[in-house]
């Protein structure tokens, strides 16, 4: 489940894994392991979903990955993901988000 919301978030922007993993927590999904986050992250770009490239221009430290979802990534949320949000049980509160977020998940 957490692809489908992976990808619900990139349809929005593109962001760090950092950041994902904190928006993942505003749908209440609860504490996330961020090993985990980033291990599923790399399995959707290996399925060519999301795509990565090192951002050194916006980070005070050392570079980061920035995803962004993909025509493929697009495709696969459009098949099965919003299904997926509508149709499985989710944790309390996990629709709450900001409205542009519960747009792109409500009219797709």
């Amino acid at each position: 489940m957490a692809e489908s919301f992976l990808l619900l978030l990139l349809q929005h922007e593109l962001a760090h894994g950092y950041t994902l993993l904190e928006e993942l927590g505003e749908f209440g999904l609860g504490a996330m392991d961020p090993s985990a986050v980033y291990r599923t992250l790399r399995g959707m770009e290996d399925r060519g979903w999301v795509t990565s490239t090192w951002d050194d221009q916006e980070t005070l430290g050392p570079p980061r990955r920035v995803y962004r979802i993909t025509d493929v990534g697009e495709g696969a949320y459009n098949c099965w993901g919003r299904t997926n949000l509508t149709a499985s049980p989710l944790p309390r509160g996990a629709l709450k988000r900001p409205a542009d977020t519960r747009n792109l998940l409500e009219t797709g």
